[in-house]
Formats: C-alpha cells, structure tokens, sequence
C-alpha cells in the first residue's frame, strides 16, 4: 500500500512538472523560432554573397556578371537589416545549430563545385543554382511561423526581393542561356 501511495504521487509530480513546462513554454515568446529563422537567412544571406563574389571574378557575359552585382549589393544590404532588426528586438539569433552549419557547407560545397568551371558552364550553372535556390527559400521563408510583427514584415520584404532575383535569374536563362 505505502508503495502505491508513492507511485501515486511520482505520477502526480510527474503531471506536475510536464504541465508546468508545458504551462511556461506558451507563456515564453517563441524568440527561439524567430532567432533560428533570421539565423538560416543569415547564412543564406552568406553563401549568396560568396556566390555573387565568385561570379564577379569569372569572365561572364554583361547580364549575368550585373545579376551577381545586384544579388551582391542586396544580399549585404538584407544582412544589416537583418542584424539591425535582431538588435532592436533583442533577438540573438541562432549562426551554429545543425542546420545552419548544414547550410552554410552547402554553399561552401556550391562555390567548390563552380569555381573551377569555364565561362560558358558557369554561367548555366551559376543561373541554375539561383533559380533553383530563390524557389526553395521562397518556399521555405512563407511556410514559417514567426512571432514577432517585425520579423514578419522583414521575411515579406526579403520574399519580394528573392521573387525579384528568381524573375531576373528566368529571363537571363531564356535570354541569354538559350
């Protein structure tokens, strides 16, 4: 009997514990979710540069050579409103979990896999890699739920601007690539 009573009540406190993690969870802002999203464009952000910065010493045609130039200019410019928005709402956003260390050598291993190409290939490849890339982090940015406004606002604006950069990246494939 005494050890039913205490079984009793390991369960008890076992319920106890469980709802009160449960219970302070929804009362914490979900800051974590926002800071492990602004942590993967941070590091898209990166490897868009790197990958800009290596089309930009390629001998490549006019078009391609000023999308690398505008991906460039406002990849930087989306890494400073990120990092300003971050500091503004106190959002130490996340640069080393799993995933993001993934997604960085992921663009380590694109900048590997193009630089030793010539002119021609990399052009077609390089304006694939955009396409294809732009398209996934579309998807990616709108399936998210963020909790800040700001951090909302902030993915919409940079979802326009990668719409912008998959627009152009078409055109430079159906025009220039043929």
């Amino acid at each position: 009997m005494k050890n039913l009573i205490w079984l009793g009540c390991i369960i008890l406190g076992v319920y106890l514990i469980a709802h009160a993690k449960f219970a302070l969870a929804q009362m914490i802002p979900r800051q974590k979710d926002d800071a492990q999203v602004l942590g993967l464009i941070e590091a898209e952000d990166f490897n868009e540069i790197h990958l800009a910065q290596l089309a930009e010493q390629k001998n490549i045609d006019q078009p391609i050579l000023a999308y690398a130039w505008g991906l460039e200019r406002y990849q930087r410019k989306n890494l400073d409103d990120l990092r300003k928005l971050s500091s503004e709402l106190g959002i130490n956003h996340v640069s080393n979990n799993g995933q993001i260390v993934y997604m960085r050598r992921r663009g380590e291993q694109e900048i590997f896999n193009l630089a030793p190409l010539d002119q021609d290939d990399f052009s077609r490849e390089f304006i694939w890699d955009m396409i294809t890339g732009h398209s996934k982090v579309l998807s990616w940015i709108d399936s998210q739920d963020v909790h800040h406004a700001e951090v909302r606002k902030f993915l919409e604006e940079t979802m326009r601007h990668i719409t912008f950069q998959l627009k152009m990246a078409q055109q430079i494939r159906e025009k220039v690539l043929r």
